[in-house]
């Protein structure tokens, strides 16, 4: 069957990375004999224009498409499109709002017949080739079979335990082919990158930590589950020989949890002569860090990382479950710059009841660390977080459908518009320190990151300027 892969997106990103979820589930059905395509925005943007001209040429027999909790509304209007012109194809959602929302997901997307929870690598295609054997209308106790299924059935939801892979390896990698690899100029965490074409990789599934923001145990599990080095390898390899990838992201929740074989990677990096930069930009424990692993990481190229810090506040760390060392933190990223590794430090504000004295905790750390670059976002709580479980219905859902940049937080004892201040204004002495400024600029290093900043700015002085004309 031919099934189109997409993910709708409400708003431009900072920065283009190809989708692993949809590409390991489009390697998982040409697996089962089946035949993907793959939409997904550009640099020009959201294109739904592009997904339903692709329907319309007759070629596509079910849609799959990933939500994104900040994406719901363009999912949203494209689920409600394709089943009022096309109501005889199948549209099946997946993705981390779903593993969130489970209860409520059929209400947000009324018509909705199936959606999957958790990992649906293998259960996906065991799903369209059982529609393509029951043409479109497989029975009840065939249903029951497929892992991480719900669907509705005479007006109630029913729902399957999620699917648990033990063996990564056996998932082959993303189709590579479909997700244009060499295409890749503007990276995730946009400017921390040394070497063009780049794209990220997961090496790893699972998280092991309970921080109470967090809510990607939902989709991948408390259990952490990796690949083996060899197999990470080979896919570099691939990367670099065939699709002139020069630099690569890890983007596990904690790539370094397994020493020794992080230390494997390493070695086989060098050992395979791979000459590539690589970096870990969706952050790494500070707790894994120790001396022999960083010296690896720095020999084998890596030359970025973000540590996850959170808050600066012993308070709020116990509150949210974080279980990090604060005192640890300065020995940590010495011993990564030792090594020639750049380090970041990912901040948050927001959480319920925290306090200006807590937050002013967590500026006065991040203006203390010998960091680099300091991210800084305003609590955004996920759906299926403890956070968010927590809240009050008409609470929770302003939080869907919007960005971190943007979101309106009541939950801190401090005023969001001050929540937000406060971010840019630390993140800005931050940077205009001279050795931080410095390493700023050394990363604009493409034509690519120029343009993109230019854009940018662009948008920004456009919003400010519509601000100021209408301030209500």
């Amino acid at each position: 069957m031919r099934v189109l892969l997409t993910r709708p997106q409400k708003t431009l990103l900072n920065y283009r990375v190809p989708d692993l979820g949809l590409g390991y589930i489009a390697t998982g059905l040409r697996m089962a004999s089946h035949d993907p395509v793959i939409l997904v925005p550009d640099a020009r943007g959201w294109k739904p224009e592009q997904v339903l001209a692709k329907i319309r040429t007759g070629s596509v027999d079910i849609v799959g498409m990933k939500v994104m909790t900040a994406d719901l509304g363009a999912c949203r209007d494209l689920h409600r499109t394709v089943i009022s012109e096309f109501p005889e194809k199948p549209v099946v959602i997946g993705g981390p709002h779903v593993c969130g929302a489970k209860e409520t997901v059929f209400d947000q997307f009324p018509g909705l017949d199936y959606a999957f929870c958790g990992e649906a690598d293998r259960s996906f295609p065991q799903f369209v080739s059982l529609l393509h054997h029951h043409a479109g209308k497989p029975p009840v106790e065939a249903l029951r079979s497929i892992p991480g299924l719900m669907w509705r059935d005479k007006g109630e939801i029913r729902s399957n335990p999620p699917d648990s892979i033990e063996n990564l390896d056996a998932l082959g990698w993303p189709a590579w082919d479909l997700l244009d690899p060499e295409s890749m100029h503007i990276p995730f965490n946009l400017f921390y990158s040394k070497r063009h074409p780049i794209v990220g990789i997961s090496t790893a599934r699972g998280c092991t930590s309970y921080c109470t923001f967090c809510a990607i145990h939902l989709i991948e599990g408390r259990r952490h589950r990796a690949r083996t080095a060899e197999h990470v390898l080979d896919e570099m390899e691939l990367l670099v020989r065939t699709h002139g990838v020069r630099e690569i992201q890890l983007l596990d929740s904690n790539c370094v949890q397994d020493k020794a074989r992080m230390i494997r990677i390493c070695k086989g990096i060098i050992e395979r002569k791979l000459n590539i930069a690589w970096s870990c930009p969706n952050g790494i424990k500070a707790g894994s860090v120790d001396a022999e692993l960083a010296e690896w990481m720095g020999k084998s190229g890596c030359h970025f990382v973000f540590l996850g810090v959170e808050s600066g506040s012993p308070r709020i760390q116990k509150l949210i479950r974080k279980g990090l060392n604060l005192a640890q933190l300065p020995e940590k990223i010495a011993i990564l710059k030792r090594n020639g590794i750049n380090v970041g430090g990912f901040f948050m504000i927001g959480f319920p009841g925290e306090t200006r004295e807590d937050i002013a905790r967590t500026e006065h750390l991040a203006l203390s660390l010998d960091i680099d670059v300091a991210a800084f976002s305003v609590l955004v709580p996920l759906p299926g977080s403890n956070i968010f479980a927590g809240l009050q219905p008409d609470v929770a859902g302003r939080f869907t459908d919007c960005v971190f940049q943007n979101a309106v937080n009541h939950l801190a004892e401090v005023p969001p518009q001050e929540l937000h201040a406060i971010a840019a204004r630390t993140f800005m002495r931050l940077s205009l320190k001279p050795s931080r400024a410095l390493f700023f600029l050394k990363n604009l290093n493409s034509l690519y990151k120029w343009a993109h900043l230019g854009a940018s700015c662009g948008r920004h002085l456009r919003n400010l300027f519509r601000a100021h004309k209408n301030p209500t």
